[in-house]
């Protein structure tokens, strides 16, 4: 699965460019095309969509000029919409809003793609669990309904786990006789929380 992450140049508040990179695991280094749209969030009491741009993006960085003269913004979400099938990070601005506001995202959508931005970022040892563990106990107790909570209370606990079994360094897997990655099944004789 390809990776995308936002590469901004700011100037005086503004994006002086803006463009996407694409990275794709070395196992199977195939960049494919992706038509996505990125999405510019304003914390105004609530994190609100502000501007969304729709594009493809085609190989290692694809150039975004509509956002170039862009006021910054509190969140930007790369793939909003949910319109492609890949990995997406989010810069540090973005984690930061996220931390305090994940929950002041009005629509479920843009909720479940940052919630599943910050866990893979978590799995593949570019966020400290300690980070991630933070953002659930600031928001997980908005997420409606109920048990759509489930796949991030399992990743919270069982992070420490996986973080634990991989070492220190980037691009380094887990240590020999650990876990390939933390189950997200429920536990054993968990109730079902599904309607």
């Amino acid at each position: 699965m390809n990776t995308l992450r936002p590469a901004a140049a700011i100037d005086e508040g503004t994006y002086r460019s803006f463009s996407i990179l694409q990275e794709a695991q070395p196992d199977y280094p195939t960049l494919r095309s992706h038509r996505l749209a990125v999405g510019l969030y304003d914390d105004a009491g609530k994190l609100m969509r502000r501007r969304r741009v729709e594009l493809d993006v085609v190989g290692r960085e694809t150039e975004v000029p509509e956002l170039a003269g862009e006021a910054l913004a509190a969140l930007t979400l790369l793939n909003d919409g949910d319109l492609t099938y890949a990995k997406i990070r989010l810069d540090d601005a973005s984690f930061a809003t996220l931390t305090r506001r994940l929950k002041d995202l009005p629509d479920s959508l843009p909720r479940a793609l940052c919630w599943a931005a910050t866990w893979d970022m978590v799995r593949d040892a570019e966020l400290p669990t300690r980070d991630y563990v933070r953002l659930v106990l600031g928001n997980v107790d908005a997420t409606t309904p109920p048990w759509s909570a489930w796949p991030v209370l399992p990743g919270s606990i069982s992070g420490r786990r996986h973080r634990a079994a991989t070492t220190s360094s980037p691009g380094r897997g887990p240590s020999p006789g650990s876990p390939a990655a933390p189950s997200t099944s429920p536990p054993s004789g968990a109730c079902s929380m599904r309607p």
